[in-house]
C-alpha cells in the first residue's frame, strides 16, 4: 500500500501535471494566434448584426395600418 502511494505521488501526479501544463500551453498559443486574426472577421460579423433603416417615407401606425373612418 505504501509503495502504491509513493508511485502515485511521485510518478502519476507529476505526469498528469505535465499533461495539463502542455495542454494549457497549446491553448494559450492557439488563443494568441486566434486573437491576432480576429478583428477583421469580427468587424464583418458585427456589421451583419446591425439593422439598416429603410430609405422610404416615415411609417405612421395610426393612418397606414387602419383606414380612417369616413365622415358622414
Amino acid at each position: 500500500m505504501l509503495l502504491a502511494a509513493i508511485v502515485f505521488l511521485f510518478l502519476v501526479l507529476p505526469a498528469l501535471g505535465l499533461v495539463a501544463l502542455v495542454a494549457a500551453a497549446h491553448l494559450v498559443a492557439w488563443l494568441g494566434r486566434s486573437v491576432r486574426r480576429a478583428p477583421a472577421p469580427l468587424g464583418r460579423w458585427a456589421r451583419g448584426l446591425t439593422v439598416e433603416p429603410t430609405r422610404g417615407a416615415a411609417f405612421n401606425d395610426s393612418r397606414d395600418v387602419w383606414p380612417m373612418p369616413s365622415d358622414d
